[in-house]
């Protein structure tokens, strides 16, 4: 389960379709080192894999993840926020 943190407002690209970004969480602190142990048994210590899903965290230990909403569905969602 998650929460939206974050949203950007509706902007159009250029290509003319309308899009918004989320930010969504599960509001719980990781620490930061157990994840990064746990990370590098999974995945090779300097592979890109493991970059990849240390972005997941930001620096204060908190797992975050964007979604990109397009079209209608972007102005809809925005206007109930």
């Amino acid at each position: 389960m998650g929460t939206i943190v974050d949203k950007l407002p509706v902007r159009t690209s250029k290509s003319g379709k309308n899009f918004s970004i989320f930010k969504i969480s599960d509001l719980q602190k990781y620490e930061m080192g157990k994840v990064k142990q746990h990370l590098e048994k999974t995945f090779k210590k300097e592979s890109e894999e493991l970059k990849s899903a240390m972005k997941a965290y930001n620096s204060s230990g908190y797992k975050a993840f964007s979604i990109f909403v397009f079209g209608e569905a972007a102005t809809a969602i925005s206007r109930s926020f």
